[in-house]
């Protein structure tokens, strides 16, 4: 994406912004599951996990902002820690089945929003519908 003239001396542009990934999101099953199984779609080697992550973040043109506006940064740290290939390997390279109630363990729950928040800014127009289910009723009717 390129920049405007006004935009591009800060390196960033103030109208692009994306929220973080919320409490709210991370307790709702089928919005975890979403991001995993999204994440896993894109094919990334869990080697290439990190910089691709580094990479996404560092390319994304606008800001980051909390549910009040207030811009922040995410605080990649999370990610550096001992088994992390390990880790992406087993959440964000493993699709999950729609039967299963995925949970989001306390150790993960900072990387799951990173990783979310850093998706949903990078991919904005399939991280609208994570987490939404059509309300509808033709679902089969169980006798």
């Amino acid at each position: 994406m390129n920049l405007c003239v006004q935009c591009l001396s800060k390196g960033f542009c103030e109208q692009i912004q994306t929220r973080i990934v919320s409490d709210e999101e991370l307790s709702n099953p089928d919005f975890v599951r979403d991001v995993r199984n999204f994440s896993a779609g894109l094919a990334v080697d869990p080697n290439s996990w990190l910089e691709a992550l580094y990479n996404m973040y560092c390319q994304y043109p606008g800001s980051i902002v909390d549910r009040n506006g207030r811009e922040l940064f995410l605080d990649l740290e999370h990610f550096e820690v001992p088994y992390i290939r390990e880790w992406f390997r087993d959440w964000a390279c493993s699709p999950i089945d729609q039967n299963v109630r995925p949970r989001v363990r306390e150790e993960s729950r900072e990387r799951i929003r990173v990783l979310g928040t850093v998706l949903k800014a990078k991919y904005p127009e399939h991280a609208m519908l994570w987490g939404v289910r059509p309300a509808n009723d033709n679902a089969p009717i169980k006798l």
